[in-house]
């Protein structure tokens, strides 16, 4: 699954430089709006949900606005994937997906440096028959740096956490993970 998704992030890149190389030269000034990948891992911690433990995989996408040389807004849909679907088995699969609204800093005097908190709606579900899916609010906080490959793009580490309270099911996530941004 690792391999698979890692294979996807690659090929994504090579497509996005590729674009971005053929475009450099009409791009006079960057755009306010940006998007993005986040990727990663980490540990899960769940309130009455099966599968607590080890998180295999961090997935986010996200579109930012810039709007001054220190603050960014955004809209991010994340989750974390606990077991991973089967299509022999249609009771396999479960999940926490979130959406959020998010406000960026760059606080620092080095502008690749940045935090990041949203706030927004949580969604558990589970594909087994015994298990009830259950939906409430979250909280979430990241932090990184951007490194620049290109004049578009950008990677760098980050380190997050989220805290999530659907009534029934709850969690607390701290995780680890990579950002690719591309900003026209």
């Amino acid at each position: 699954m690792f391999r698979c998704c890692a294979a996807a992030v690659a090929l994504a890149l090579c497509t996005l430089t590729s674009v971005i190389d053929a475009r450099a030269d009409d791009l006079t000034l960057p755009s306010p709006w940006s998007a993005g990948l986040d990727i990663g891992g980490g540990r899960l911690n769940k309130q009455t949900f099966e599968n607590a433990g080890r998180t295999p995989l961090y997935l986010g996408f996200h579109l930012h606005y810039e709007l001054n040389s220190h603050w960014r807004a955004g809209l991010q849909l994340s989750g974390d994937l606990l077991e991973p679907g089967d299509y022999n088995d249609p009771s396999k699969g479960a999940g926490i997906t979130q959406v959020l609204a998010t406000l960026e800093a760059h606080p620092f005097a080095d502008p690749r440096a940045w935090i990041e908190a949203g706030a927004g709606t949580v969604n558990y579900w589970s594909n087994a028959a015994t298990d009830t899916n259950d939906s409430g609010s979250v909280w979430q906080l990241q932090a990184g740096h951007a490194l620049y490959w290109r004049k578009h793009l950008r990677a760098g580490p980050f380190v997050g956490l989220s805290r999530g309270d659907g009534g029934r099911l709850s969690h607390t996530a701290g995780f680890l993970g990579v950002r690719i941004e591309w900003q026209q």
